[in-house]
C-alpha cells in the first residue's frame, strides 16, 4: 500500500499523575508515499494512559481522535 513512511514527533508532553500512572499527549507528523506515488500527509494526535507495572510502563488506555 505505501512505498516509504516517516513519522516525526512534533510536541510530546508526559504529565505525572500518581508514582505509578501519567498521561501523555503527543503530536506526529506522517508523510508516506503511496505505491501510485501520491503523497499523503497528515498530523496525528494521541493521548495515552501509562500505568507502571511489575514487568515496566504498559498503556492501558489510548485515544485516537484523528
Amino acid at each position: 500500500m505505501r512505498k516509504r513512511q516517516d513519522v516525526k514527533i512534533v510536541n510530546l508532553r508526559v504529565t505525572p499523575v500518581a508514582p505509578d500512572l501519567a498521561l501523555s499527549t503527543s503530536e506526529n507528523k506522517l508523510e508516506m508515499l503511496l505505491s501510485d506515488d501520491s503523497p499523503y500527509n497528515a498530523k496525528h494526535v494521541y493521548t495515552l494512559i501509562w500505568k507502571k507495572e511489575s514487568t515496566g510502563w504498559k498503556i492501558p488506555h489510548l485515544t485516537n481522535p484523528g
